[in-house]
């Protein structure tokens, strides 16, 4: 929360003014609480929250659960994978009823007037991301400024590097192993692709290297 604008308004006729975070914390929270109660325990990675400029990215180890489809997730079906934590969260308060968490995050994103979150399956993982209005609308401003600048301006990179980079945008938490597996380098050469995208600024970690997270810095 303290990562995210805050709108300030003075509302007649109250002396206290209204303070309002620019994505609904209800729907966020809903989100985090269902990566907790479904995620994958025998993985070794965790719930993990990143907050960028565009994007609260919320990313929860482990795939979709016993056949259960995306848009039957999102419907509010539901299929426990760890049913006793779910039991104690329900009779904690933590959650109100089974496979109501998703449909009432899309709920409140819709009445709090902003776009509703987005669901990615990334195989080894589910990822939602809330994209940010304040990003948008700055987006929109510069739409309408003067273009100075090229845009789209290639990668500067070795043909490898590259190629991690576009892997690590489609999974944070991919490990450099995995990475060796996907594109048949060795690791070696997995260690000096992903140097070089460091010393060149596109790329950072933050965390250990079995449970961090790849930051794509531009």
């Amino acid at each position: 929360m303290n990562h995210l604008n805050l709108e300030v308004k003075i509302v007649p006729y109250k002396i206290a003014h209204e303070e309002t975070f620019e994505l609904p914390i209800e729907a966020i929270r809903e989100i985090l609480v269902n990566g907790v109660c479904h995620r994958l325990l025998t993985d070794k990675s965790r719930v993990q929250v990143a907050i960028y400029d565009d994007r609260v990215e919320i990313t929860s180890p482990g795939a979709l659960y016993n056949g259960l489809t995306l848009k039957q997730m999102l419907e509010g079906k539901t299929s426990t994978r760890n049913a006793c934590i779910v039991k104690v969260f329900n009779y904690l308060d933590v959650i109100e009823n089974w496979g109501t968490g998703i449909p009432r995050a899309l709920r409140l994103c819709k009445e709090y007037n902003v776009n509703p979150p987005e669901f990615i399956e990334m195989g080894s993982a589910i990822r939602v991301n809330f994209y940010r209005p304040s990003y948008l609308w700055a987006q929109n401003d510069k739409a309408n400024e003067p273009i100075n600048e090229p845009i789209n301006e290639p990668i500067k990179v070795s043909k490898t590097a590259e190629m991690l980079l576009e892997l690590i945008r489609n999974d944070a938490v991919i490990t450099r192993e995995e990475l060796g597996k996907m594109t048949g380098k060795s690791l070696a050469t997995i260690k000096r692709a992903i140097s070089e995208l460091k010393e060149k600024g596109y790329l950072d970690r933050e965390g250990s290297n079995k449970t961090g997270v790849w930051i794509i810095k531009k």
